[in-house]
Order: C-alpha cells, then structure tokens, then sequence
C-alpha cells in the first residue's frame, strides 16, 4: 500500500471524500523549555560546548517551532565560530541586552528623570530596536511579579534572574502591575507615535508620572456652620364653625394685601446663605395610636405552577408522493446530508422512475470511494422521504451518457460554459486587440476568470 502524508494548517479545506479516509494528528508549539532540551540535547551528542543563556535566547526566538530553532542554532554556530555564547548569539539575533533594560527599569522605579534619559541616549546609541526594548521590559516586569507570588516558578536559567529577585523584593506588587500594563499599552500605541523614540520615551515618562498614589490620612472636613431658624410654635385651634359672609353694598375699598408672615420673611432674607433643608414632615396632634396602619387582612393565595418550557421542535420536511415531476437535484439539496454523504448526492442521477420504484445511479469514481454501508445509508434516507417508493442504488460504468445529468457534473458544465464566455468576451475585446497588435502580445488563457454574478 502506498501511504500519503498531507500537511496542512487548514484541514477544513480538504474535500470530504480525502479527509474521511485520513488520521489527523494535530500538531502543538512547543514552549521555550521543551525546545532549549532539545537543542541541548542536540549539542551534547555532537559535543558542541554551550552557554545554557544562549539555548534561551534561541528557544525564544524559535517561537514554537523546532525547524526554526534548528535553523537559528546552526546560524549561531557558524556565526560562533563552532561555540554556542551568549554575546554572539545576541548579536545575531539582534535582542536587547537584559542588563541595559534593567538599568532603565531601576531608573524608574527610583523615579529619576535624568538617568531614564541617559538610559535611553545608550539604548539607542547600541542600535537597539524601540519596541523591542519596550516588550524585554515588560517581561521583566512579569517575571517579577510571577517571583513575588511563586519564586519556584521561574527557572535557575532565567536571563537576569538574580535583577528580577531584587525588583520582586522592592517593588511592591501595586507598581509592577502598573508597569507591565502601560508597558503593554505602550506597545499597542508605538506604531501610532511620529517616531519610534519619541513613543518610548512617552511611555517612560507615563511611568514615571503614573504611579500608585501613597495612602493620605483623610481629615474630617470642618462641620459648616448652621443658621438657626426659630418659629414661634402655633398652637392647634379648636374648629371655629364658618358663618356665611354679609354683603355690604358700599363701595368697596381696595383690597391690600396681608403681610408675610415672618417665617417666610426670614426664610427669603437667608435664601442666599443658608442651604436648603430637605422637607419636614408635617406633625399632627392626633395621637400617637391614631397614626398606626390597620393590619391588612391576610390573604392566602395558591402560587400558580409554572407551565413546562415548551420545546420547539424542529419542523419537518414534508414527503415526496409523487416523484414523476422529481427535480433531483432540488430534492438532493433539501436531505439532511453531512460530510461524504453530500459528495455522494451530487454524483447521483435518476435513471428511472416508476410508480412505486425509483433507481438512481452513482458515478463509478464515487463509488470507489464510497463504502457500501454509506451508499445503503443514503438510499435508505431518500427513501425516508419518499412515501410507499421504493429506491434503488446502482453503479454507472465510467463512459455512461447519464453521469453528464448529476449535479456535480451539471455544475462543472456550467463552470466551464462560463469560463469559455469569459475567455471568448476577452479575446473578441476591441481594447485587448488593440494591445495584442501594437506590443504583439497574447492573452493567457489562465489569467481570465469569470466575473461572479
């Protein structure tokens, strides 16, 4: 038998036919420490002398792949001269130096102004490459916070390890969190800046600006003096019954308005300098028994039982009766159909139709590939929809008339009925004729496609 090995990132595009017949094995990246192993061991049976700094700095680079990570160790090796060491692999990769990055992240932390900025004149007069000084930041600073929590997390090999222990023990975890999210950030925006310096210095002085303000005793805000208001107390009156009022026929005299009383007086003098108080409840002089609610009757009521969720069901395809009018295609379409059982569907045909019977075929090259329990699958679904019809499934020979009538095949006709449409209307193109006569050209035919309608 003759194996096939397909390697792809996109199975999903793979007809149904070929990955039905395959074992799939999903393949994983490898973390930095799986790949650093591998190339140790690697370098150990070739006797090659390493600096496990080095084996970091490719693992990193590698980004998952074992390829890749091959490829950069051999480039190392010839750029070493046959040594695995941490300076040369650096240089060609072209990483940032951790202890350059250190020093800046201390100037920060100290809150020094003047030292970032020289800080920054050195990065830069190394060459080194703004976002990438900005990301080696902020992994130091996730790997700080990681020691703060878990110190075993992180392995005895880590570049810098013995600076991130001291930042770990003098930052507090409130200002490492600060610093990864606008050293994060700041990556997001750097493609944004005018130039790439001047974004990183930005974020560096956001640093420097934006750190967790220290706790400050709140002092209790003086109590605001209240002007008093006294109003004389009125006393209930007892109900007074109202006599009808006399008309005087003399002539009236003009009716001046009654004084304000003095509550109201004083209340719009002090307007603008006392606030307004909330409103008082009026109080009454009933008693006190007077003003409790009656207790309500209780009232037992049945809760009503919650009716069961009604579940849809999914609605039902009506069945074929009469099936001398059957569009095959139409009706192939309609079956709920998965997989190589669509594949199968479009390489079927009518061959003939009776009043209790209908015998379908299937082209032989489908049928290679076809198992039988399919194919018996399939006839017993159309025959589900077909009511008191009795289907049967042959096989058509390869030179058989009737393999032009399937759906697959009427669909490739008119691909190619379009395509030579699309070739003819180029060619017979006044403008391309023109162009084929003055530069004495030609039209490719595999360059014309179809325009989708």
């Amino acid at each position: 038998p003759v194996n096939f090995l397909l390697a792809t990132t996109d199975p999903q595009k793979l007809p149904g036919t070929v990955l039905s017949r395959c074992l799939q094995f999903n393949l994983r990246r490898l973390n930095a420490g799986e790949i650093k192993d591998h190339l140790a061991s690697v370098l150990d049976a070739d006797g090659v002398s390493y600096e496990p700094t080095a084996l970091a700095l490719l693992a990193r680079a590698a980004d998952g792949s074992v390829r890749d990570s091959l490829s950069l160790l051999d480039q190392a090796l010839n750029f070493g001269a046959g040594k695995l060491a941490e300076a040369e692999t650096r240089a060609m990769l072209g990483t940032v130096d951790e202890s350059r990055v250190v020093a800046l992240l201390a100037s920060i932390v100290n809150g020094d102004a003047a030292a970032t900025f020289e800080k920054i004149d050195e990065l830069q007069s190394f060459g080194f490459d703004w976002k990438a000084s900005l990301a080696e930041l902020a992994l130091i600073c996730q790997r700080s916070a990681v020691y703060q929590k878990a110190p075993k997390a992180l392995p005895d090999d880590t570049p810098a390890l013995e600076s991130i222990q001291s930042f770990a023990e003098q930052i507090n975890e409130a200002d490492l969190q600060l610093y990864y999210q606008i050293a994060v950030a700041g990556l997001r925006d750097m493609d944004l800046a005018p130039e790439p310096r001047a974004g990183f210095e930005m974020v560096m002085l956001r640093m420097l600006a934006f750190q967790p303000a220290a706790e400050v005793a709140v002092q209790p805000a003086p109590a605001q003096k209240k002007t008093e208001v006294s109003v004389p107390a009125v006393e209930a009156q007892p109900p007074q019954t109202v006599e009808p009022p006399v008309i005087d026929t003399a002539p009236a005299e003009a009716v001046k308005p009654a004084p304000e009383p003095v509550a109201q007086q004083v209340t719009d003098t002090l307007a603008d300098e006392v606030p307004v108080a909330p409103a008082v409840p009026e109080l009454t002089n009933q008693p006190v028994a007077q003003l409790e609610p009656s207790p309500e009757p209780s009232v037992v009521a049945e809760t009503p039982q919650a009716a069961p969720p009604v579940v849809q069901q999914p609605e039902a395809v009506a069945p074929v009766k009469d099936i001398s009018q059957l569009d095959w295609a139409v009706f192939a379409a309609s079956l709920p159909l998965k997989g190589m059982l669509v594949a199968l569907a479009e390489n079927t045909t009518i061959l003939q139709r009776d009043a209790g019977r209908l015998v379908l075929g299937v082209s032989a090259a489908m049928a290679a590939v076809c198992p039988e329990g399919v194919r018996q699958r399939f006839a017993e679904m159309v025959q589900e929809r077909l009511l008191g019809i009795e289907v049967e499934l042959t096989v058509l020979a390869e030179n058989d008339q009737a393999m032009a009538s399937t759906p697959a095949a009427k669909a490739a006709k008119a691909e190619e009925d379009r395509q030579h449409s699309a070739e003819d209307s180029i060619q017979r193109d006044p403008n391309v004729q023109q162009l084929v006569t003055e530069f004495d050209g030609r039209v490719e035919p595999n360059s014309i496609k179809p325009v989708s309608a």
